[in-house]
């Protein structure tokens, strides 16, 4: 989106919580129960990133964040596989929003 859009009115980031405790994974079985017992973290605790995140300026557009700092993300996100990935997930996107609001993408820029 940073790339689409450079010059937002909001910035847009990207934030990784973490693995929190919620109900998102519920009926995934007893593996991911005893995993997020072991290693999960609070909910408020996830969310601490996604606020700072969200506090940051317009510098920290396109930025990702993880454990409430700027991080780099994953080499995937960066290679070109993963530029192709993003551009199909943008398309999908945009097209599901087209359709249950006709011209609300036209708000992004």
């Amino acid at each position: 989106i940073a790339d689409k859009y450079p010059n937002p009115i909001v910035p847009v980031n990207c934030v990784d919580p973490g693995l929190c405790h919620s109900d998102l994974a519920k009926d995934a079985g007893w593996g991911v129960y005893l995993l997020k017992v072991a290693l999960a973290r609070t909910t408020e605790y996830g969310s601490r990133t996604l606020f700072h995140a969200a506090e940051q300026g317009k510098d920290s557009h396109g930025g990702y964040f993880s454990d409430c700092r700027l991080a780099d993300p994953a080499p995937l996100v960066t290679s070109e596989e993963g530029k192709k990935v993003q551009e199909r997930v943008w398309n999908e996107l945009n097209a599901k929003l087209e359709k249950i609001q006709p011209g609300v993408t036209k708000n992004f820029g």
